[in-house]
């Protein structure tokens, strides 16, 4: 599955993804983030080495709460609507929405604010 998430958001350049990740510390944001499987899989280890929040409407957040624990993985996990966050602007580096935008209400009132007011100055470009 990694290697399907590496094809799917990196155009199978494996080092398109070291690239986003060099430099300083990231913040990352998964809208969406279920139990955080697919997180894990994409960004693996790199997790540790930058800062990561889960939102996610559901309970599922618990669950991506207890993977993490159970790996010692740094993370948060929120239960929130994706659609109504409140973050600052120029606060987040990178958002992946995996498999969950068709879920929502309105795929463009919900990603419509984020890539121009959440993200810093100079994003990850996929």
């Amino acid at each position: 599955m990694r290697r399907w998430l590496i094809e799917r958001y990196c155009n199978n350049d494996p080092a398109r993804f070291f690239g986003w990740l060099a430099g300083e510390r990231k913040i990352f944001l998964a809208t969406g983030c279920g139990a955080g499987f697919s997180c894990l899989l994409f960004f693996g280890d790199t997790l540790r080495d930058h800062d990561y929040l889960g939102v996610d409407i559901s309970n599922a957040v618990g669950v991506a709460r207890e993977r993490f624990n159970e790996i010692a993985m740094p993370g948060d996990s929120l239960r929130a609507d994706i659609s109504n966050l409140d973050i600052p602007a120029s606060s987040v580096d990178m958002i992946l929405s995996e498999g969950v935008l068709h879920h929502t209400d309105s795929t463009e009132r919900t990603v419509k604010p984020y890539p121009y007011t959440q993200l810093t100055p100079d994003p990850p470009h996929g």
